[in-house]
């Protein structure tokens, strides 16, 4: 089960990186969150709980809510907030 969720944070960190421009880099860390919440609820039904999942649930809104208005500085640091996420539920659910 952990190979897999790193394989899609993995990915997730290739589709932000190779992201041309802002938007592409928030739907990168949107779908990177998505696959994994998702990946994990089906091998785990049950287990994941809110307190797993709003804080990423949380910044997805923000960067929804702000997606035309983000710098790039801005986009890099709720990059590193939502990989670190992603990498605690990994670590979680391995």
């Amino acid at each position: 089960m952990s190979l897999a969720n790193y394989i899609i944070i993995c990915k997730g960190r290739i589709d932000y990186a190779t992201g041309k421009d802002v938007p592409a880099k928030i739907r990168a860390l949107s779908d990177a969150a998505v696959n994994l919440t998702t990946h994990i609820d089906l091998g785990h039904p049950g287990a994941l709980t809110e307190s797993d999942t709003k804080p990423i649930s949380d910044l997805q809104h923000e960067l929804m809510n702000h997606a035309l208005t983000i710098t790039k500085k801005q986009i890099e640091e709720h990059a590193v907030t939502m990989f670190g996420l992603l990498d605690a539920l990994e670590d979680k659910f391995e």
